[in-house]
């Protein structure tokens, strides 16, 4: 499956799926991607936001605790 990717008006890459995104990069494997079409984009950017410029991701864990990997 791949993950949907876009660039945004600065040239940054951003994808929907941080969790696959963080499980490539664990197992150090490229991951395969589509970029992803305006609609979806549009429909996804509620949950676009970052502090640090995407240098890490924080992913909240099913026992309410939160994991930040850089």
């Amino acid at each position: 499956m791949e993950t949907k990717i876009w660039k945004d008006g600065a040239g940054k890459l951003w994808t929907h799926d941080h969790r696959r995104l963080l499980a490539f990069k664990l197992a150090r494997k490229c991951m395969p991607y589509q970029m992803a079409s305006k609609g979806e984009v549009d429909n996804q950017m509620w949950k676009m936001s970052t502090k640090n410029g995407g240098t890490s991701i924080r992913l909240k864990m099913e026992d309410g605790q939160s994991m930040t990997v850089e």
